[in-house]
């Protein structure tokens, strides 16, 4: 039994950006992900969890676009958007831990890839939790004609 569930993934605004690559000159597209996911404490898990324990979690993003191939770059950041605790003042150890961002293959084996961003995070020291994310991803630069 999972002890971590996703129950949304909200999506916010997406910025198509051409951006100058400062090396060449080019034409450098950059795509903004944002958006936010919650995610909650399984009510059923009956396991022994310490505080400093860190559940794995991922998601792919609702509003990716399909990347045959990764881009060469990808990064993210995450932020803490709200929390129900547990009433416990001695566990504030909580938010995303280690968040990755990647392109993988669609695991319904269409053939597709998609953005996916994986976290750990502690799941003793809250109920639900609502996590912000921003995605940067940044294409291989167009020439510029002149």
């Amino acid at each position: 039994m999972d002890q971590l569930t996703i129950t949304a993934v909200v999506p916010g605004p997406r910025l198509q950006l051409d951006c100058m690559d400062p090396s060449s000159g080019g034409i450098l597209p950059t795509t903004i992900y944002s958006g936010h996911v919650a995610v909650e404490r399984n009510k059923e898990f009956r396991g022994i969890v310490r505080a400093t324990d860190l559940v794995p979690c991922a998601f792919f993003l609702p509003d990716s676009a399909p990347y045959p191939q990764a881009p060469p770059v990808v990064a993210v950041e995450t932020s803490l958007r709200a929390i129900r605790t547990m009433g416990n003042p001695n566990l504030v150890f909580f938010g995303a831990h280690d968040a990755q961002a990647a392109v993988v293959a669609d695991p319904r084996g269409t053939g597709q890839h998609w953005l996916q961003v994986s976290f750990r995070t502690p799941i003793a020291s809250f109920e639900e939790a609502q996590i912000n994310y921003r995605v940067t991803v940044q294409a291989e630069p167009r020439p510029t004609y002149p």
